[in-house]
C-alpha cells in the first residue's frame, strides 16, 4: 500500500494491489559452490487459460513445471524423502512478483492480438544469428552423442555395402579389403 498517493495522503481510501508470483530463482549447493535453475510462470499464457503454467529453466533443459511443487522444490528446510531427514541443498534465491492487474492486461491484450496464431516476435540480425549457432551446434552434439542417430548411421552404412556389393564407392578400395579381411 505504500503508493505515492498513500505516502502523501494516508488518510485516502486505497484500492488493494495485489502481486504474484512469476518467478523463482534456485541455487543449489553451498556458498563456495553451486548451480542455479528457475522456475518461470509463462506469461502472458499461451494457452488463454486462467490456470497459471509454469516452466523449468535448467541450462539447456526447458521443461513444464506444476507450480504446486513450488514450496517443494525451491524453499529449502528439511527433506521428507527415505527414513532420514536432512536439509535439503536447495533454496530459493530470488523471488519475481508481478502486479496482477499488469498480469490480466497482459493476458488480455495477447488474447485479443494472436487470434489463435503463435506470436512472432522480430528478432534483430546478430541475436538470430548467433541463435542459429547456437542450435546448430546444439543439434550436432545431440546426434553425435545419441545412441539412436549412431544406430541409424551404422545401418545406413549396412545398407550402403549391400547396395554396392561390399564397398560404399569405386574409389574405397581400402573398404573393399577390410570387408574380404573380415569374411
Amino acid at each position: 500500500m505504500y503508493h505515492v498517493d498513500y505516502l502523501s495522503d494516508p488518510s485516502k481510501a486505497q484500492k488493494a494491489d495485489i502481486f504474484d508470483l512469476v518467478g523463482v530463482l534456485v541455487h543449489t549447493g553451498t556458498c563456495e559452490h553451486g548451480h542455479y535453475y528457475s522456475y518461470i510462470r509463462e506469461r502472458p499464457c499461451s494457452t488463454g487459460s486462467t490456470a497459471p503454467t509454469w516452466v523449468e529453466f535448467d541450462d539447456s533443459n526447458v521443461t513444464p513445471f506444476d507450480p504446486a511443487d513450488i514450496a517443494y522444490r525451491a524453499f529449502g528446510g528439511m527433506t521428507d524423502e527415505s527414513y532420514s531427514r536432512v536439509q535439503k541443498q536447495y533454496s530459493a534465491y530470488m523471488l519475481f512478483y508481478q502486479r496482477r492487474t499488469a498480469l490480466d492486461t497482459d493476458q488480455r491484450k495477447w488474447v485479443t492480438s494472436t487470434n489463435e496464431r503463435t506470436p512472432k516476435v522480430p528478432m534483430p540480425r546478430d541475436l538470430k544469428k548467433e541463435v542459429d549457432v547456437s542450435n546448430e551446434a546444439l543439434i550436432r552434439e545431440y546426434c553425435l552423442l545419441d545412441p539412436d542417430h549412431t544406430m541409424f548411421v551404422r545401418q545406413l552404412h549396412v545398407m550402403s555395402r549391400a547396395i554396392n556389393h561390399g564397398s560404399c564407392s569405386e574409389d574405397h578400395a581400402q573398404v573393399r579389403t577390410s570387408l574380404r579381411v573380415k569374411q
